[in-house]
């Protein structure tokens, strides 16, 4: 489908106002073409030497007068409705849009998020959407009036004199060679200049959060010319679109007045002879600067589409995009509980474009209530194997049962409420700490989340603050601990009371003092639930009654301490290497 015609297929949902803004169209444009007409005939009602016998030389000056102020005042009202209706609807569809956009990154899956960038996404929702937003009023509402002056303008230069028409019409012919010309040439460079402005909000948004890194290292300097060489690249692009614009309508506009002059001289040549009044002659110069205003309207018009189709490929890229983590049709979407007994069964999966397999041909069978642990190198596929549990990623082979049923069977909402995630890196919301702990119960009661910060051990610091929980925390926890941060998290996860519980490394990044308060909130977390902990330190496995340890996507070794031990392999390494150190 034509990315314009799909657009304007979103101005239907609003079809009041795209009506209205058509009727105020029409009705701009016949005031508008009844002006020099009107005009003309005054001229000739007050030249005494005027022998144009028409309709005008038996109606009173002063009526002809109060028609034309009249004329003038309905053409300003309807351009005001023009204006007004086209403007709304652009702000009506452009909202709708970006509802869906956003709609539609919060549904696709980690497939589509692990290769665009934040900033990418930004720009697309911010200003290829006002690139779109752009287009309606002037591609959509106005084109008509474009359309219609136009054509009516070249109709009555056709009646009030053929032969001057013919010469009006002369540059015409260049004026539409150049907007040909315009089109496909905009087309090109718009579309680089809206990757460039994605390019530079990506630079922007990851400079922001990694500001921390950029100060440590005192790449200030680097980072300030990194992004200025990319502004500027950005600014010599928009300028070559306001420059070929500018010399295309410079063309035009010089085409128009040139053809105006001969005009002139040939129509005054006409009153002289007696073959035309003056009064034609004003209407007829008139009706040629009415014609000189579609014409450059048509470069505005044609800019706006370009970017709008521009802008619009960009959008609907992002918005035809089919999720491969879809949920069942005929799932069952009422809540339950689920027991918490797992098995993963000839599971392997490869992410797109990589060249071998993150996890390979795995068998694991956790019981309801069993504690597990998952160790190995890093990048060994730990972290992988529980976000294929959690449906992040769906198995490229074998299959993931939880209670006997296969989860691609199961409802995905019912699935990730079953399970709590306390993952290494704990993102916090610029919101609240009543609201970032119930961010997966928005329902629970204060007495509830009190419950929960307590076994989290988070409640006293939160309960010294002015506000306590109506405290509003930064922007991703930045006035937080590192450990504040992980017992928050324990505390959303807790609140959320699932019955099969993952600990991602969630003690990695703290000292050993806070490690042990995690550690104990922790233990209090995961009573009388199926817990599977990864993690590199071996002390976090004292809970685990089996340790599977993983090396390049495979379950390598798996059994009790003591049967790994004796096994010689790749956890007695680690473990005489951590207890050695």
């Amino acid at each position: 489908m034509n990315i314009l015609l799909r657009i304007t297929s979103y101005t239907l949902k609003f079809k009041l106002y795209l009506i209205l803004g058509y009727i105020c169209t029409v009705g701009a444009v016949i005031s508008y073409l009844l002006i020099p007409e009107l005009l003309g005939g005054i001229v000739d009602r007050i030249d005494p030497n005027s022998t144009n016998e028409s309709i005008y030389k038996s109606l009173n000056l002063t009526f002809l007068l109060i028609i034309l102020f009249s004329l003038g005042c309905t053409r300003g009202a309807f351009s005001y409705g023009q204006n007004y209706y086209g403007e709304a609807l652009s702000f009506k569809v452009s909202k709708v849009l970006r509802d869906q956009l956003y709609d539609k990154t919060q549904k696709l899956d980690f497939y589509f998020h692990d290769k665009t960038h934040t900033g990418e996404m930004m720009s697309r929702v911010i200003v290829d959407i006002e690139g779109i937003r752009m287009f309606i009023p002037m591609g959509i509402v106005r084109s008509p009036y474009v359309f219609l002056m136009f054509f009516g303008s070249i109709t009555l230069l056709l009646i009030k004199n053929f032969e001057l028409a013919i010469y009006a019409c002369s540059f015409l012919v260049l004026s539409g060679f150049l907007a040909a010309r315009m089109r496909l040439k905009l087309r090109q460079i718009w579309l680089k200049v809206q990757e460039k402005n994605a390019e530079l909000n990506a630079l922007l948004q990851e400079n922001l959060n990694g500001i921390k890194v950029v100060k440590a290292f005192y790449a200030e300097s680097h980072q300030i010319n990194k992004f200025s060489n990319t502004n500027e690249e950005f600014k010599e692009l928009n300028i070559n679109v306001e420059n070929f614009r500018a010399i295309t309508m410079t063309t035009v506009l010089f085409a128009y007045w040139a053809t105006l002059a001969l005009i002139l001289a040939i129509g005054g040549l006409k009153v002289i002879n007696g073959e035309m009044s003056i009064g034609d002659l004003i209407s007829f110069m008139f009706y040629m600067q009415l014609l000189a205003m579609p014409v450059r309207m048509i470069g505005w018009l044609l800019n706006a589409s370009t970017r709008g189709s521009t802008c619009g490929k960009r959008i609907f890229e992002v918005l035809d995009t089919k999720p491969q983590i879809t949920n069942p049709s005929n799932a069952n979407t009422n809540f339950y509980k689920m027991k918490g007994e797992i098995i993963f069964k000839n599971v392997s999966h490869q992410f797109p474009d990589a060249k071998s397999e993150s996890v390979k041909d795995v068998n694991l069978s956790i019981k309801k209530n069993q504690s597990i642990s998952i160790t190995g190198e890093a990048g060994s596929g730990k972290s992988t194997l529980v976000q294929l549990l959690l449906r992040f990623y769906d198995p490229s082979n074998g299959a993931i049962y939880i209670d006997g049923k296969n989860i691609k069977d199961i409802d995905l909402g019912i699935l990730r409420k079953n399970i709590g995630y306390v993952h290494q890196d704990v993102f916090i919301f610029n919101e609240t700490f009543k609201n970032n702990i119930c961010y997966g119960n928005p329902a629970a009661s204060m007495d509830k989340i009190i419950e929960a910060a307590q076994i989290a051990q988070i409640h006293e610091y939160i309960n010294s603050l002015p506000d306590k929980y109506n405290s509003l925390i930064s922007e991703n926890g930045a006035n937080l601990s590192g450990g504040q941060k992980q017992r928050l998290s324990i505390a959303r996860t807790l609140l959320l009371d699932p019955p099969i519980l993952i600990l991602d490394d969630s003690t990695s990044s703290v000292d050993a003092s806070t490690e042990k308060d995690i550690q104990k909130a922790i233990n209090k977390l995961i009573s009388g639930r199926t817990v599977i902990t990864i993690a590199h330190k071996l002390n976090n496995f004292q809970q685990s009654s089996n340790i599977a340890v993983m090396n390049k996507g495979e379950i390598t070794e798996y059994g009790s301490h003591d049967h790994l031990i004796n096994l010689n392999g790749i956890y007695k390494n680690i473990y005489e290497l951590q207890t050695t150190n």
